[in-house]
């Protein structure tokens, strides 16, 4: 983490304040490690104090209305069964990502617009590849397949349609063009002139390239490792001394569980975790996204780092909406207790 002693600092105020009141229900270490997760990500997306505990503090002050959305959705999504045109249902977990990235968005628009001067190709790689995965992981595993291949690893349209076909994401061709058009022209109207639209080539739109270098691939690779979505257990964790365990965990998850929202749950992670989807590539195309990776070409002119000092004041909102959480966040923050406390 990027800003440990202010991180000790708030996670000592977060854990008295629940060993306080709540330290008979509620798991004090699980509750910290998801705030840090929730400060860690909104700071590196920022690089600012202030703005990133912002962030967290309106995140989880939104939590409980995206969760009982989910709910619903979740509910709706169950009397379908598998559907492939069904969207991702998202976990607890990642409906509190989701949040985050969608309350920095609005610090970020400012930061690039009032404070060009603190601009650098760093912090927009970063807030490039968090808005193309959110707006795909908002829609499905389809979105994020082409966002993924097309957009940040320029793979072309017949090596996208393969990796689409073995993860049996099967659409047509034209969907595929669709899809891409439709993330283009979101992320230009999020990012403006900060990105070049090159000239057309057969009749495709797209953005300005340039070659990565070393830092910006160590980089792309950060982000995806810290933009894959929370919650789930990543295979190549549960089997290091094998890679190809991800293609048999794949394998294993199309043939046991016919639920769309967990199939879509585990192929969005092998797509977006870099080192699953380096697996994935290596053994289907014979090709590393790492080889010859072009990332946008962004339209500014000065890079200077800059970060706002961190006020106290804003530890009483932050309590207020992480009481908030707490309250409305599902069960698995509970307490196990010991058979001496039964």
């Amino acid at each position: 983490m990027n800003d440990d002693n202010l991180t000790k600092k708030i996670s000592d105020i977060i854990s008295e304040f629940v060993r306080m009141r709540y330290l008979e229900v509620i798991d004090v270490d699980q509750a910290i490690n998801i705030f840090e997760k929730s400060y860690d990500l909104a700071y590196f997306l920022l690089e600012d104090k202030k703005l990133a505990i912002k962030v967290v503090i309106k995140a989880m002050g939104k939590f409980d209305d995206s969760f009982r959305y989910e709910v619903r959705k979740r509910s709706n999504h169950k009397s379908y069964g598998f559907l492939k045109t069904s969207k991702y249902i998202p976990n607890e977990l990642q409906i509190l990502q989701n949040l985050i990235y969608r309350e920095a968005n609005f610090y970020e628009i400012n930061k690039e617009k009032m404070h060009k001067e603190s601009l650098n190709d760093r912090l927009l790689i970063k807030h490039y590849i968090k808005y193309l995965i959110y707006i795909c992981v908002t829609r499905n595993t389809f979105y994020v397949l082409v966002g993924l291949c097309r957009l940040l690893f320029n793979y072309n349209s017949n090596q996208t349609e393969h990796i689409s076909d073995r993860l049996d994401v099967v659409k047509e061709s034209s969907q595929q063009r669709r899809c891409k058009l439709k993330l283009i022209n979101e992320l230009s109207e999020r990012f403006g002139s900060l990105l070049v639209i090159s000239s057309e080539i057969h009749n495709q739109k797209g953005f300005e390239l340039k070659k990565a270098s070393p830092q910006e691939k160590v980089l792309v690779k950060e982000c995806l490792e810290k933009f894959t979505p929370w919650g789930f257990s990543c295979p190549l964790d549960e089997n290091k001394e094998n890679p190809l365990s991800v293609i048999d965990t794949y394998s294993f998850l199309y043939a046991k569980h016919k639920l769309q929202s967990h199939y879509e749950q585990n192929i969005i992670h092998l797509i977006i975790h870099p080192k699953c989807f380096n697996v994935l590539s290596e053994f289907w195309l014979n090709k590393s996204p790492w080889e010859n990776l072009e990332i946008p070409k962004f339209n500014i002119t000065a890079e200077n780092d800059n970060d706002l000092t961190y006020k106290d004041e804003l530890l009483d909102e932050l309590l207020m909406a992480f009481q908030n959480f707490i309250f409305h966040y599902p069960g698995r923050l509970l307490r196990k207790k010991n058979k001496s406390e039964v």
